[in-house]
Parts: structure tokens; sequence; C-alpha cells
């Protein structure tokens, strides 16, 4: 996806809402069951969703069901249930307003037990 971000999660873990917004990528927080906490405004332009309308949805069922394949859901379930997860891979999103490839990185965070869901790509 060009140049490659570097992501230092113990900082981005202590942002504020408002710095969380100020990020150059989507930032998704989910619980272990999948629930959505946290969705960025660059990640609001990049899915055309509102926070309010993603927020404590099951994001793999309700906010993006394309997700819920094993590339992606089952790194997902995989990280969870070993409590354990730092990996970054090609995905393509089959949005309504056309295709979007993104570069998807999933982080666990294991004091607060979430996972991060970093998405860089093109949110123009």
């Amino acid at each position: 996806m060009g140049a490659e971000l570097q992501i230092d999660l113990g900082i981005l873990v202590n942002l504020s809402a408002e710095e969380l917004d100020r990020q150059p990528y989507g930032v998704i927080r989910l619980d272990r069951a999948g629930t959505v906490l946290t969705f960025n405004r660059y990640e609001e332009k990049l899915s055309r969703k509102k926070r309010d309308d993603v927020l404590w949805k099951n994001f793999f069922n309700e906010v993006a069901p394309c997700t819920k394949v094993r590339e992606f859901y089952g790194r997902f379930l995989e990280g969870v249930k070993a409590r354990r997860m730092n990996v970054t891979f090609g995905f393509v999103f089959p949005f309504p307003h056309g295709v979007r490839h993104v570069d998807i990185s999933l982080f666990y965070k294991e004091n607060d037990d979430t996972v991060w869901v970093i998405v860089r790509g093109d949110a123009a």
C-alpha cells in the first residue's frame, strides 16, 4: 500500500479519542467477542459508516460481515484464543461504493483483553 507506516501500539492505546481521530489510518478496537469499542474518524471516511451506527455492534456480524472469513476472522479468533496477536495482511473490502484494497494489522492488547484493528488504505 505504498510507504509502510510504523505503528507503536504502546503509544496508540494511550491516545485520547480526539488524538485517535487525527491518525492517518483507520483505528477500530474490538472486545474478545468482536464488539466495536472504538471507531475513529478515518475509518468513518474509509467505510462510509458513522461511528454512532457501529459502536457496540459486532464487527464481524453487523458492521463488516465480509470480514467473517478465515483470512480475517480466523486470525482474530486464533489471536483471541492465544491472547497474542501481531499480524498484518492485505484485504479487499467489497464496499457498495467500490472495492477497497487495504492493509489490516491486528494487535492483541493483553491488559484490557482487546484487539486493535488498524486499517491502512485510501479514505478519499
